[in-house]
C-alpha cells in the first residue's frame, strides 16, 4: 500500500474511532461474562439457582449463595438496566430484568431466578446479557450437572491456556483458550467439556471412584487452531462427584506460537439509517445479506490480511480470527452490492474495535436505503424437505418465507405447487387462510413488518405405484400484492427436487434450477447454455450423535464456474455468519447452536440453509457445475455430502440458434423487440425466470412488436405457439 494511503487510512481512523465509539457505545458497555470460583457446575437435586452482579463478585453474607454466580464484565461502569436470556438445556428459556446503580454488589431479581429439571443429566446452559441503553451484549455457555447418582458419577475440571513463557504453570502473562474441546474416556464412552471465558472447564461422566480415566484436548481443534501440546494425553484417578472431596484436576499448557490465545473477535450491525443520524434506532431496520469486508494492514501468524463476512437476518455479522496483531481492523461495504440495491453510504469506512471475547462491542454502518415510503421490501421463499420421499408414505416439507426489508411488506401473495398425483393433507397447513386450486395452495397474507421470517410444515400423501427415480418438484412463489416494491426478484422462488424411492441422508446437497426447467420438462442436471442461471442450493444436517453439538460449521467449495460476487443467503434454520474464505471457499458457522441430538430430540436435530448463485456469464456448452460440503459437528471428522452436478446443454426449444421457425431481435433491447416467424399468425407468452406469465399477445402476418419497457432488468423467456410449432426463445431487458 502506498505511504500517502496508509496514512489517510490512519487519519480516518483516528477520525472515526473517536467519533463513532463515543456516539454508538454511551454507557456501561459489556464485554464479557465469567463465573466465580465458588460456582458450581454440579446440583444433587433438580432445582439450581443463579446470581447477578457487576465487574466484581458480589458477597453472599446473610443469603445462601446460588449456584451459578455470575459476573458481568465491562467498560466504564454506570447504572444500568439490563435483560437476561437463559437458555437451561432441555428446551426451556427465560427472560429475566433487573438492573443496579453499584458494582460489586448483588442484583436483585423479583422472582429471583432459578430453574427446576424434570430429569438428571449434564446440560448446555447458555446466558445471554442485554443492555438495551447501547446494545451491547454478553454470552457464556456451561456444562451442568443435575443428579449426583451415587458414587457412578465422576467429576474433573482443569484449566487450558497459552503457556506464553513455557513453564507449564499458569501465571502472569499466560492466555486463557475459551471454547477448547476437552475429551474424557471413562470405560470407552467419550465426554467433552468446553472452556469457559477463563479457560476454565468441568466435565462429569460415568466412571469408578479411584479407577483411571485419560483425559486429553481434542487433537483436531488443536490442529485447526495451529497449536501444539506435548503430551496431549494425561491420565487422572476418578473422583466421585457426591464423595465431598476436591475433583480431579487436568490443566493444559498449550504452546500457541505466533497465535496467542483467542485471537480478537469484531463485530458490527448494518442497517437503513432513515433519519440519518449514524445510530440504529429502534424503529430502522436491520439489512441482512450484506457483505462486509475486513481488513488490516497485517495479520496474526501469517492468517489472512481480509475477510468477507454477511449480516444475519438482524443486520449483525462477527468475526473471529488472526486477521490483525492490533486491536482494530477497517470495515467496508462492498460498493458493488451497494449500487446494485440502489443504496449509499456517505462514511463506507469504519473502524472495528476488537477484544479477546466473543462479545465484542459492535460497530454500526449506517446506510441510505433511499428513506420514507420508496423503501423496497426483499420477499423470499424457499422448499426444504426433512425425511425420506418414498412410495405410500406420507412426506413432510417445510415451506419457509419472510422478508429481509428494509420497507414494510404489506399485502402479498404465497404459493405452494406440488406434483400431480401426490395430495395435501390440508389439516397438517398451521397458516390459515389458503386456497387450494389444482396443485397449487394459495395465502393472501399481509404483514406490517419490515423483516420477518416464518415457516409451516405441510404433510402429503405420495401414492404407491410411482416408479422408483421419478423425479417430483415443489415449487414456491412469493411476490407483493400492494404498492411495495420488491427488491430483488431472484429469491422469490423455492424448487425442490424429490426422486421418489430416493433414500434418505440427514447430511446432504441439492441443487435447484429457475421452475421454467421444470415448467418444460427438461432433464435435472440440464440447464441452457445461453443464459445465465441462478442455482439455488440447499445445504441439510443433522445431529445423528448421543449428544448436543455445541458448535457447527460448513466449508463449502463453489466451482470456478461460479460468479461469487452474485452470492445471496436465503434463509437457515438457525443464526448462522457466512464467511468468504477466499478462492470461493466460504464457511457457514454456527457457534453455539447446541444442536440436539436425534435419539433425545429428534425433530430438533435437524438444521439446513439455502442460498442462492448466478454462474458466470458466457459459461460454454459443455462447461459443468459441481458443489459438495463439508459438515463438522464440533472438532470430529467432516461429514461430506453428495456432489450435486449441472451441466450447460443446447438444449432443444429453449436454445436460440436451434431455432428455425422464428427470430427474435434486438437482444438485448430496453424498449421493444420484434418476433418475426414463417408463419402467418401466432400466439406468444412472455415468462419470467420463475415461469410467471407477464405478457401475452398475437402475432399477425408473421411478425409480432412488443413493448418491454415496463420490465424490470433480466433474462426473460418467449413461448411461441403456432399451429405447427411450439418454440421458447430468450432475451435480454437492459
Amino acid at each position: 500500500m502506498k505511504k500517502n494511503l496508509l496514512f489517510n487510512l490512519i487519519g480516518a481512523f483516528c477520525l472515526l474511532s473517536t467519533s463513532f465509539y463515543q456516539a454508538q457505545v454511551a454507557g456501561y458497555a459489556l464485554t464479557g461474562l465469567n463465573q466465580t470460583n465458588t460456582s458450581s457446575t454440579l446440583s444433587c437435586d433438580s432445582t439450581i439457582t443463579m446470581s447477578f452482579s457487576a465487574q466484581t463478585t458480589a458477597s453472599f453474607a446473610g443469603t445462601v449463595p446460588a449456584d451459578i454466580q455470575n459476573v458481568i464484565i465491562g467498560n466504564n461502569f454506570a447504572p444500568f438496566q439490563f435483560q437476561v436470556s437463559i437458555n437451561w438445556g432441555d428446551g426451556a428459556t427465560t427472560t429475566h430484568g433487573a438492573g443496579t446503580s453499584s458494582s460489586g454488589t448483588l442484583i436483585n431479581f423479583n422472582p429471583p431466578i432459578s430453574h427446576t429439571y424434570v430429569s438428571s443429566g449434564t446440560f448446555p446452559i447458555s446466558i445471554t446479557v442485554y443492555n438495551p441503553a447501547n446494545q451491547t451484549f454478553a454470552i457464556d455457555t456451561i456444562n451442568y450437572t443435575i443428579g449426583c447418582q451415587g458414587n457412578n458419577y465422576m467429576c474433573m475440571g482443569g484449566q487450558v491456556f497459552c503457556d506464553t513463557d513455557g513453564n507449564g504453570q499458569y501465571n502472569a502473562g499466560d492466555i486463557p483458550l475459551i471454547n477448547a474441546p476437552v475429551n474424557v474416556v471413562s470405560n470407552g464412552i467419550t465426554y467433552t467439556g468446553y472452556s469457559n471465558n477463563t479457560g476454565f472447564y468441568t466435565i462429569s461422566y460415568s466412571g469408578t471412584a479411584g479407577q483411571p480415566s485419560i483425559v486429553s484436548v481434542n487433537a483436531n481443534w488443536l490442529s485447526a487452531s495451529g497449536y501444539t501440546l506435548n503430551p496431549n494425553l494425561q491420565t487422572i484417578i476418578n473422583v466421585g462427584c457426591n464423595l465431598g472431596i476436591p475433583p480431579a484436576v487436568s490443566n493444559f499448557a498449550i504452546n500457541c506460537g505466533n497465535n496467542p490465545g483467542n485471537t480478537n473477535c469484531y463485530a458490527g450491525f448494518v442497517f437503513c439509517d432513515a433519519n440519518g443520524n449514524g445510530t440504529m434506532d429502534p424503529n430502522e431496520s436491520p439489512i441482512s445479506g450484506a457483505p462486509v469486508l475486513l481488513y488490516s494492514q497485517n495479520a496474526i501468524g501469517g492468517g489472512p490480511l481480509n475477510v468477507t463476512v454477511y449480516t444475519d437476518t438482524n443486520g449483525f455479522f462477527i468475526y473471529c480470527g488472526p486477521i490483525s496483531n492490533t486491536n482494530y481492523i477497517f470495515g467496508v461495504i462492498n460498493q458493488q452490492w451497494l449500487t446494485y440495491n440502489g443504496y449509499t453510504m456517505p462514511n463506507n469506512i469504519i473502524t472495528l474495535v476488537g477484544i479477546n471475547s466473543p462479545t465484542p462491542n459492535p460497530g454500526y454502518f449506517a446506510v441510505n436505503c433511499g428513506g420514507g415510503a420508496n423503501l423496497c421490501a426483499d420477499l423470499w421463499s424457499t422448499v426444504t424437505p426433512w425425511i425420506g420421499y418414498y412410495q405410500n408414505t406420507t412426506a413432510y416439507f417445510h415451506l419457509n418465507w419472510g422478508s429481509y426489508g428494509p420497507g414494510p411488506v404489506g399485502p402479498y401473495t404465497l404459493t405452494l405447487t406440488y406434483p400431480a398425483g401426490v395430495t395435501v393433507n390440508s389439516g397438517s397447513i398451521a397458516n390459515p387462510g389458503y386456497v387450494i386450486t389444482g396443485n397449487t395452495i394459495t395465502w393472501n397474507l399481509n404483514s406490517a413488518s419490515a423483516s420477518f421470517s416464518s415457516t409451516d410444515l405441510i404433510t402429503f400423501n405420495v401414492p404407491a405405484g410411482i416408479a422408483n427415480g421419478t423425479q417430483h418438484f415443489f415449487t414456491s412463489t412469493i411476490t407483493p400484492a400492494g404498492n411495495i416494491v420488491d427488491c430483488s426478484n431472484l429469491n422469490n422462488n423455492g424448487s425442490l427436487l424429490q426422486i421418489v424411492g430416493n433414500s434418505y441422508d440427514p447430511n446432504d446437497k441439492v441443487v435447484g434450477r429457475p421452475a421454467i426447467y421444470e415448467s418444460l420438462a427438461i432433464p435435472s442436471e440440464q440447464i441452457d447454455a445461453s443464459l445465465t442461471d441462478a442455482l439455488t442450493y440447499t445445504i441439510q444436517f443433522q445431529n445423528t450423535g448421543t449428544a448436543p453439538a455445541q458448535n457447527i460449521y460448513i466449508l463449502d467449495t463453489l466451482d470456478a464456474n461460479l460468479n461469487m460476487g452474485t452470492f445471496t443467503l436465503i434463509e437457515s434454520s438457525h443464526n448462522m455468519q457466512v464467511v468468504d474464505m477466499g478462492n470461493g471457499v466460504l464457511k457457514f458457522e454456527y457457534p453455539n447452536i447446541w444442536l440436539a441430538d436425534s435419539t433425545s430430540n429428534e425433530p430438533a436435530s435437524h438444521g439446513h440453509l439455502v442460498y442462492r448463485i448466478q454462474e458466470n456469464n458466457g459459461n460454454p456448452v459443455g462447461s459443468t457445475i459441481e458443489n459438495t460440503a463439508y459438515i463438522y459437528f464440533d472438532w470430529n471428522a467432516p461429514i461430506v455430502t453428495n456432489t450435486t452436478y449441472n451441466i450447460n446443454t443446447m438444449l432443444s426449444g429453449i436454445d436460440e440458434s436451434s431455432m428455425n421457425q422464428f427470430k427474435l431481435y434486438p437482444n438485448p433491447s430496453a424498449n421493444n423487440i420484434s418476433i418475426t416467424g414463417n408463419v402467418t399468425n401466432f400466439a406468444y407468452k412472455i415468462l419470467d425466470m420463475s415461469g410467471r406469465e407477464l405478457v401475452s399477445g398475437q402475432g399477425n402476418n408473421g411478425l409480432a412488436k412488443i413493448a418491454i419497457e415496463s420490465l424490470t432488468n433480466g433474462h426473460y423467456l418467449v413461448q411461441i405457439v403456432s399451429e405447427n410449432s411450439n418454440e421458447t426463445l430468450s432475451f435480454i431487458k437492459q
